[in-house]
């Protein structure tokens, strides 16, 4: 995966150590509600809230509550439902890392949409799919699905997504190393953010235009864009914009201390020291072990060009215990996910045994009282016919006794 595709990344979802704090918060309010609604409606729609909520903090989750509102929606036949579960389980899937499983929610969703002639949910379909591609380093299917998106959202006039796609669209030709295009279509969504007061948008503009400057080696430039996304992410409280943005940052003084000499190129370095220092304390508040590794990883480096072995030496020995113990703390997280996640499909399996004993105790009941009333009927016709039978024999038998008297009368 290359940085073009990891700022994609970044701009599809809310920055995990924001959408953390506040998105926690909310899924408990969400649970909460879903535990009291007592409608198919009210719950599908709690859960589809959840689907959408999870994919930053716990994927699998959101997966879970998007395939119980995907069943239920498909049980009362609700096809708006269907298609915003479908959109929520592609969410999920993307970031779990199962493009096949998110490909075809999206591609559920879109023919959905067709169908109903949902231009809203065809464009939301077009623009993950586009997302998806872009991830998949398949760029011209991902530009056709953006431009379709993006087209249908010009028409509805709906501020909110085309600042977004045009994020996606300069990421394509990031990619593709048509550098003026990408910054064509950042600045286009950076004054469409700016519009619609998308403050996250606007962050995520100055960061993509920063990536594509330092690659044309316009690192003054660039590091002032950083600077203009530092000061939106800072105003947004996300946290972990603001740690990634820190690392960028200490990449470009880093950077800048390659062509200067002298007392000018150790300030360069001691403020990519700084700033990586910032990145790394953030870290800890956000929770990102991966990236602090890679951050004190990259500071080891520095320590190594400033000719300080020793200090080097320390990072990298910190880095290394750190990922060890990462490695074991994932493990464990990912054992006690499947133990959670195992329970809940367990409870729901008990509970659908124990609706299908009802049904199946109902059922039995009326098989018995089908077949008491089959015996009852039988029993009334095998007696009526008997009944019937014995009245013609003791016909037949007056009609012999009478014709033995006339017999004896003739005689």
């Amino acid at each position: 995966m290359n940085k073009y595709t990891a700022i994609l990344i970044l701009s599809l979802i809310s920055s995990f150590c924001f959408a953390q704090k506040q998105g926690r918060e909310k899924i408990d309010s969400l649970q909460n509600e879903l535990k009291h609604s007592n409608t198919d409606t009210a719950q599908i729609q709690k859960q589809i809230l959840l689907a959408r909520e999870f994919p930053t903090i716990f994927p699998d989750s959101g997966i879970y509550y998007g395939n119980l509102a995907l069943d239920k929606s498909v049980e009362i036949k609700n096809k708006t439902f269907q298609i915003t579960s479908l959109l929520a389980l592609g969410s999920n899937y993307s970031k779990k890392g199962n493009p096949p499983k998110a490909l075809s929610s999206l591609l559920k969703a879109l023919e959905l949409s067709v169908e109903k002639n949902d231009s809203l949910n065809m464009a939301k379909s077009y623009t993950g799919l586009g997302n998806l591609y872009s991830i998949l380093r398949n760029i011209p299917k991902s530009s056709d699905y953006l431009d379709r998106a993006l087209a249908i959202n010009q028409k509805l006039k709906n501020k909110s997504e085309i600042p977004r796609i045009y994020l996606s669209i300069g990421t394509n030709y990031g990619d593709l190393e048509q550098y003026d295009k990408a910054l064509e279509y950042n600045e286009k969504a950076l004054a469409a953010a700016l519009e619609s007061n998308n403050e996250y948008v606007v962050a995520y503009s100055y960061s993509n235009s920063a990536l594509v400057l330092t690659q044309m080696k316009q690192l003054d430039k660039a590091l002032l864009y950083q600077f203009k996304a530092l000061k939106f992410e800072k105003k947004m409280g996300d946290k972990y914009g603001v740690a990634t943005e820190y690392s960028s940052i200490s990449d470009t003084y880093l950077n800048l201390s390659y062509s200067v000499q002298g007392k000018k190129k150790d300030a360069l370095i001691d403020s990519a020291v700084h700033y990586l220092n910032l990145a790394i304390d953030l870290s800890y508040q956000c929770d990102i072990p991966g990236d602090r590794i890679d951050m004190i990883f990259s500071l080891a480096n520095i320590f190594k060009i400033k000719k300080d072995y020793q200090k080097a030496f320390e990072l990298l020995t910190h880095a290394n215990a750190l990922k060890d113990s990462v490695f074991s703390d994932e493990s464990k997280n990912k054992i006690q996910e499947i133990e959670t996640e195992t329970a809940i499909l367990i409870k729901e399996k008990e509970i659908e045994i124990q609706k299908l004993q009802l049904v199946k105790n109902k059922q039995l009941q009326i098989a018995m009282i089908m077949g008491i009333a089959l015996l009852l009927g039988s029993t009334f016709f095998i007696f009526r016919s008997f009944k019937k039978q014995r009245s013609i024999n003791n016909k037949l038998k007056a009609t012999q006794t009478q014709l033995i008297q006339q017999e004896k009368l003739a005689s």
